[in-house]
């Protein structure tokens, strides 16, 4: 079942009509991640289910939260693709 949806979503009409779409949700995506992210995150939380955690970048600590960026990127995408 998952490679059946992972070969749709590559090779069928859904990526190639969705691709710059894509692009855009994932840039918003990452900025409102990073965003909630430092908020949360600055405050010494760890956000609970948003899992924030910080990450350490040549001198800078990053705040980052996979769960809010994957939901985030497919709200947007969702959002986008409606606007069509």
């Amino acid at each position: 079942m998952l490679v059946v949806a992972t070969q749709l979503f590559w090779t069928g009409n859904l990526w190639s009509q969705g691709r710059i779409e894509m692009v855009k949700a994932i840039l918003f995506g990452a900025i409102v991640t990073w965003c909630i992210a430092l908020v949360v995150g600055s405050q010494g939380s760890n956000g609970g289910a948003l899992a924030v955690h910080s990450l350490q970048f040549i001198d800078y600590k990053i705040y980052w939260s996979w769960p809010m960026f994957l939901a985030g990127t497919g709200l947007s995408w969702g959002l986008v693709l409606l606007q069509k």
